[in-house]
């Protein structure tokens, strides 16, 4: 599937040799290094996912401002390790140059 994946995105792009080819190695160890952290999370603790591409606005109160500031955005995974909440942002949107 990550092959896949990265011939759509990369459909221009020769997967044989070079720099894509680096790429997808460094793309497939990353992500089985993700998945052997996450097994061994869920075999030596306690894991609890909350939820997945969960949308949150919440207000800011700085009291120097007579109104709120707000924050939002989307957060891509929380969950409760050993009781601790955690967010988390994997960083897999675009980047643009402005």
């Amino acid at each position: 599937m990550t092959k896949q994946n990265f011939i759509k995105t990369f459909s221009d792009q020769n997967l044989d040799s070079g720099q894509n080819l680096i790429a997808f190695n460094v793309i497939t160890t990353y992500i089985n290094n993700v998945i052997d952290f996450e097994i061994t999370q869920s075999t030596t603790k306690q894991v609890k996912l909350i939820a997945l591409e969960h949308d949150f606005k919440i207000p800011l109160h700085i009291p120097e401002l007579p109104f709120p500031i707000f924050l939002k955005g989307k957060l891509d995974r929380i969950d409760e390790v050993d009781g601790q909440v955690r967010i988390i942002d994997y960083k897999t949107g675009n980047v643009t140059s402005n």
